[in-house]
């Protein structure tokens, strides 16, 4: 049955984006250029600490970065709404969903709007900031935009999505899309130690694409109760209970085997899963019972958990964030790809 409704969903993918080549469905274009940033899997592939990463780039070279993002499961996703602006964050997660909220927690001086009509989005702020760059965030399927570049982001632990499109696989379309994208990015490639046979199957479907990898590096850990931070070498040896509810959570657990952090239990939950305090609650109560020094929890989960009663060092969030092999060489690409795009808008 799930080879059957994946070969519908294929059939539905490849309809679309016919309609699209042929012009039966617009594309349109804003006036500022727009980097977008997506994948093509279902589930975490490092993509929100990828985009904050270009945000802030794009900042230090002296442009102003907005982030168009759709607002999964939030209140304003249909109607549209600025998430942050001149360094205020205007939506809790709720409204804005989680991971614009979180971007917006995080990024000062960078106007995110969420909406599904991402070219409204975009001409509402245009005319607000001079040297405006948009990054569309999750946007590689979202064809009703135009971009003027295109990252595709690859996770390395997980490329391919089992090589099947949804159900059957992670797929969101098939792999050919590849060849749409005008730089591949692998991303936590800290986990991975083959990258041939990624490379080889990028370059099957885009010989001539270039292709970079990202790791995710750990910055600290964060008192969700109080906002203190500390490093990461504070959880080393530690017994900690996981609460997570993001799309791999299983490089969330590899991460902290990377930091020798010992995990007595999980609770996992599906992505963009709304806590209820009984959940929390259950969580504590079986840290208390195991001996477990706290609860450790990823950034974009701590946006929905805030609103939860808890106490002081009871939760702890591991902070990463995306990091090129090399940082200088690819300030120096980011530099001239951002002079060109504005050269050309």
């Amino acid at each position: 049955m799930t080879y059957i409704i994946s070969l519908l969903y294929r059939i539905g993918i490849e309809i679309r984006f016919l309609l699209f080549k042929w012009g039966v469905l617009n594309t349109r274009k804003l006036h500022s250029p727009v980097i977008s940033i997506g994948n093509l899997t279902v589930g975490g592939t490092g993509k929100t600490p990828f985009v904050s990463y270009l945000a802030k780039v794009i900042q230090k070279l002296h442009y102003q970065p907005v982030i168009l993002s759709r607002g999964y499961r939030g209140q304003y996703e249909k109607k549209g709404a600025f998430v942050s602006r001149k360094n205020k964050v205007l939506l809790g997660p709720e409204e804005s969903g989680d991971e614009p909220n979180m971007l917006a927690r995080k990024l000062s001086g960078v106007p995110i709007l969420v909406g599904r009509d991402r070219f409204k989005s975009g001409r509402s702020v245009e005319d607000l900031y001079e040297n405006c760059i948009h990054l569309l965030d999750d946007g590689f399927q979202h064809l009703e935009l135009a971009r003027d570049l295109d990252i595709l982001l690859i996770d390395g632990t997980d490329p391919f999505g089992q090589g099947h499109l949804l159900p059957k696989g992670r797929l969101r379309e098939p792999l050919k899309a590849i060849s749409r994208a005008d730089m591949v990015i692998i991303t936590r490639s800290h986990l991975i130690t083959e990258t041939a046979e990624i490379e080889r199957i990028v370059r099957s479907y885009h010989p001539t694409v270039t292709i970079g990898y990202f790791y995710h590096d750990a910055t600290g850990i964060r008192d969700l109760a109080t906002g203190k931070y500390s490093p990461v070498r504070n959880l080393e040896g530690q017994k900690v209970i996981v609460l997570a509810a993001v799309g791999n959570p299983m490089v969330f657990l590899q991460d902290l085997a990377h930091y020798q952090i010992y995990v007595l239990d999980q609770f996992l939950f599906r992505d963009h899963h709304v806590f209820q305090q009984s959940e929390l609650d259950t969580a504590l109560n079986r840290a208390k019972v195991l001996g477990a020094n706290c609860l450790v929890t990823t950034e974009k989960d701590a946006v929905r958990l805030t609103s939860l009663h808890f106490n002081k060092g009871e939760i702890l969030v591991f902070e990463i964030e995306a990091r090129p092999e090399d940082q200088a060489e690819y300030m120096k690409i980011w530099q001239q790809e951002l002079a060109d795009l504005m050269a050309g808008k």
